[in-house]
Parts: C-alpha cells; sequence; structure tokens
C-alpha cells in the first residue's frame, strides 16, 4: 500500500481535489483490512493530518460538510483504541472465511452472485493488472475484498495526479476512466449494502467506519455523476456442495494478465 501521507503540494484545483479523494480512499482501505497493529498503528496516526487536510480540502465543495462531523468521530474513536480490540473487532465482525458474519468480498453481494462466477473476478483483477498491480504474494486476500478496491481507488486518483503533473493527459484521462468505470461496476455497486451492514457491528471503531464510508462513497459517486447500488443486496446462499476453486484460481501468479502487462507493483492488502 502506498504511504498515505506521501502527497506532494497541490499545483491546481483539480489536483487538491483528487489527492483529497485518493487519500480518503485510502484511509478506508486501512481502516477495513485486518490490522497489522505494529505497522498500521503508527501508520494511521501519522495519516489523519493528511486525511484531516482532505476532508477540509473537500468540505468547501457541495454537500462536502457533510463528511467533517463523522470523519471527527472515526478518528475519536480511533485514538483511544487498544491494538487488542482493534484486531478482536475485526475478527468478530469479518471471520477468518469470505462468507463471515459480515462478509467484506464483493461477490458474495448479489443474487447475480449465487454462484462464484470466475469471470466477475477476473474483470476486477484484470482492471489492477492493466495498471501494473498485483495482489501481495502471501496475502489471504481476495481482490474483490472491500479494503483492496478502496485502496485500488486511492492508487488510480493518485496516478492520474502524477500523469497532470508529468503534462501526461492522455495518461490522466485513461486514470480518470478507470475510476469512473471501476467505482460504478463495483465498489459502487455492492459497497452501500456492505457498509449497512457494517453499521450494525457491535465495535465503536467499525461503525464510525461505516458511517464515514457511507457519507463518503455517496458523495464521492454524487460528485462523479455515478450512480450506486442498493443498500439491500442480499447475500448469496453458500451451497454446500459448491466449489470454491473458481475463486481462488485468478489469485495465482498464473491468474489473469492483460496482453502488454509488464512487472507489476503489489498491492499490498
Amino acid at each position: 500500500m502506498s504511504d498515505p501521507t506521501n502527497i506532494k503540494t497541490p499545483s491546481d484545483p483539480r489536483i487538491d481535489r483528487l489527492l483529497a479523494r485518493s487519500a480518503l480512499y485510502g484511509m478506508l482501505s486501512y481502516f477495513l483490512r485486518y490490522p497489522e497493529p505494529s505497522v498500521d498503528l503508527a501508520a494511521v496516526k501519522r495519516a489523519s493530518t493528511a486525511w484531516e487536510q482532505a476532508v477540509a480540502t473537500l468540505s468547501t465543495e457541495p454537500s462536502g460538510s457533510d463528511l467533517v462531523e463523522p470523519f471527527g468521530r472515526l478518528i475519536e474513536v480511533f485514538r483511544v483504541l487498544e491494538t487488542r480490540v482493534w484486531c478482536a473487532d475485526h475478527e468478530r465482525a469479518f471471520g477468518h472465511t469470505a462468507a463471515g458474519r459480515i462478509p467484506a468480498y464483493e461477490l458474495e453481494y448479489g443474487e447475480m452472485y449465487s454462484r462464484r462466477e470466475p469471470q466477475e473476478l477476473a474483470d476486477i483483477t484484470g482492471f489492477y493488472t492493466a495498471f501494473g498491480l498485483r495482489i501481495a504474494e502471501g496475502s489471504s486476500e481476495r481482490p474483490d475484498h472491500i479494503a483492496v478496491e478502496c485502496e485500488f481507488m486511492h492508487l488510480l486518483l493518485y496516478k492520474e495526479v502524477l500523469a497532470i503533473e508529468q503534462g501526461a493527459e492522455d495518461g490522466a484521462r485513461t486514470c480518470r476512466e478507470a475510476a469512473l468505470r471501476f467505482l460504478a461496476d463495483h465498489p459502487g455497486r455492492w459497497s452501500p449494502a456492505f457498509f449497512r451492514k457494517l453499521s450494525g457491528s457491535s465495535s465503536d471503531l467499525l461503525r464510525a467506519v461505516s458511517r464515514f464510508a457511507h457519507v463518503y462513497v455517496h458523495w464521492d459517486a454524487r460528485s462523479q455523476q455515478v450512480d450506486l447500488g442498493p443498500s439491500d443486496l442480499p447475500i448469496r446462499q453458500v451451497r454446500d456442495n459448491e466449489d470454491s476453486g473458481c475463486v481462488s484460481c485468478t489469485l495465482g501468479p498464473d491468474g489473469p494478465k492483460r496482453e502488454g502487462q509488464g512487472d507489476a507493483d503489489t498491492c499490498r492488502v
């Protein structure tokens, strides 16, 4: 995962806004993946100032002020959180399988995913590989995990900033169009249902995360004219004889690649 504090001084309003959006998707990725306390505790505390600046930047836009209060609550809860509670809350909410109490995987939501369809996972992975990214070796997460998808949005928006700074307008447009498609087809389709379920967690932190995420993703989708999916998507029913192999087949070193793919950067989640 990119260092969330690695934010350059913006040179124009476009960059300011893109960096703010990128930072907040990165923040969601941090809070929604399984915590590594020795690394994440210091990283989150170090990044909180940058996240606060991002919220302040977006608060000047229409409805952007709605982000201020849930963000403040999230940081307030985190600052008094014990690391053992952080890990225990995550395990209690998400469990150790895809079909946990609150599934954090895209393919667990919606009737159209009553089977684990490999082409859908391949589509998600195809986005990553097209931008030179891959899941870190040894990671136990699937590409459709909410934290991975949020991290990808974080990276796409940051890549757009780099392209603008380098005068590569074609590259910036490619990143912008990919971010719109990915948001509409993936996290925007199922995350409203996920965040609604997460709001019922017994964890103060995860409830605060779900509230901020709900407000932020809705704000970002509206600002990009992206339609979000419903908050009542059903959880797919797991059949006793269901073959789970097709879900993991895209995760290995021989998973789907797009033509012309070079060496990929590692996506840490």
